[in-house]
C-alpha cells in the first residue's frame, strides 16, 4: 500500500514536471548543474571551433572499446558538428534536465547524465562492431531523448494519449519514437541508433 502511494505521488509530481516543461514559462530558478552545462557546452564548442582536431579525438567510435579510449564514453555528449547541432541540442535538453535536477538533486542528475552516456555508448559501440565500425557520434542528443523517454513515460499516466488533430491520437509514450522519425526526416546524417537506445534508457530510467 505505501509502495503503491509513493508510486502515485512520483507519478503526478513528474506528470506536473512534464506539464511545466511543455506549457510553463516558469524559471524562477536556475538549477545549477543544468545551467552550467550549457554554458560549458557552449565554451566547448567555441574551444573546438579554434582547435577542430578535439572534436575527433573526443568523439566516440566503435573500435574505441577495443582500443581502451574509455574517457570517449564521457566526452561524446560534449562536442558537437556545428552551431545548429549545439542550439538543437541545447534548447531541446535544458528544460526537461532542469525539471529533472530540480525534482532529483544536482549530484543525483549528474551520475544520471553520465551513466546515460556511457551506457548508450557502450550499446552503441557493441552493435558499431558489427554494422558500422567506422561511424563515430558526437553531441548531446542521447540524453535529450532519453529525456523526451522518461517524461513521456510519467506523463502517460495522466494523459495516456496525444491528440494530433480531431480525429488522430498517439499513445503519449509513442512520443519520443515520432520524434526520432521526424528527426530523421529533418537531418538525415543524424545519428538513428543512438538516440534509439537514448530512448531505451530514458524508459528503464523511469521504470526505475
Amino acid at each position: 500500500m505505501i509502495a503503491t502511494l509513493r508510486d502515485s505521488q512520483a507519478f503526478s509530481q513528474y506528470g506536473a514536471l512534464l506539464k511545466s516543461f511543455l506549457f510553463s514559462g516558469n524559471s524562477e530558478t536556475f538549477p545549477a548543474l543544468s545551467t552550467g552545462l550549457v554554458v560549458f557546452l557552449i565554451l566547448v564548442y567555441i574551444y573546438s571551433s579554434i582547435y577542430p582536431e578535439i572534436v575527433e579525438t573526443c568523439s566516440l567510435a566503435p573500435s574505441d572499446l577495443l582500443s581502451f579510449k574509455l574517457n570517449n564514453l564521457s566526452t561524446y555528449p560534449l562536442f558537437h558538428e556545428n552551431i545548429l547541432h549545439l542550439l538543437f541540442n541545447v534548447v531541446s535538453l535544458y528544460k526537461p534536465l532542469s525539471e529533472y535536477e530540480r525534482f532529483n538533486g544536482t549530484v543525483h542528475t549528474g551520475i544520471v547524465l553520465n551513466t546515460l552516456a556511457a551506457f548508450t555508448g557502450v550499446v552503441y559501440s557493441i552493435i558499431g562492431f558489427m554494422f558500422y565500425p567506422n561511424v563515430k557520434i558526437l553531441g548531446s542528443s542521447g540524453w535529450c531523448f532519453s529525456f523526451f523517454a522518461f517524461f513521456s513515460y510519467y506523463e502517460s499516466f495522466h494523459k495516456p494519449a496525444l491528440k494530433i488533430s480531431s480525429n488522430i491520437e498517439v499513445p503519449t509514450t509513442l512520443t519520443p519514437f515520432i520524434i526520432l522519425i521526424l528527426m530523421g526526416f529533418i537531418v538525415p546524417n543524424s545519428s538513428f541508433i543512438c538516440h534509439l537506445i537514448g530512448i531505451f534508457f530514458g524508459f528503464l530510467l523511469a521504470l526505475g
